[in-house]
């Protein structure tokens, strides 16, 4: 496969990406009117789908980006257990291992050149 056009920039929205995943399963629930409504456990499906289907895509084997983000996963739900206003549950490690399965087969089967076409169409445009 070869490598992405802007392979640095798809790595830092990858990071910033996790660094947002950490923050929101990290920080106190907000005691407020939340933006959108949302089941806790079909927002952890969601939020490990694209990570999942976003680091296949750009090059990353299916079963490093299962292992690595259900590590990833695995320590923030240690990380709440420890918390005093947010708790762990083997639930939510189990959204995130669906999202992280689900994610992979669509990267690999169902959409397997979307960021790849995504950075050509960049670098066209940019080019002209």
């Amino acid at each position: 496969m070869n490598r992405l056009h802007y392979n640095r920039l798809w790595s830092l929205l990858g990071i910033l990406g996790l660094a947002l995943i950490l923050t929101l399963s990290i920080l106190p629930p907000s005691g407020g009117e939340a933006f959108v409504k949302i089941n806790d456990k079909l927002a952890h499906f969601i939020a490990y789908f694209f990570a999942a289907f976003y680091y296949k895509q750009i090059g990353n084997k299916i079963l490093s980006v299962f292992l690595s983000l259900l590590i990833f996963g695995g320590a923030i739900e240690i990380l709440q257990f420890f918390s005093v206003y947010r708790s762990a549950e083997w639930l939510d490690l189990l959204a995130n291992i669906l999202g992280i399965l689900s994610g992979c087969i669509s990267a690999k089967f169902l959409i397997p050149n979307f960021f790849r076409n995504l950075d050509t169409w960049i670098k066209k445009k940019i080019d002209y």
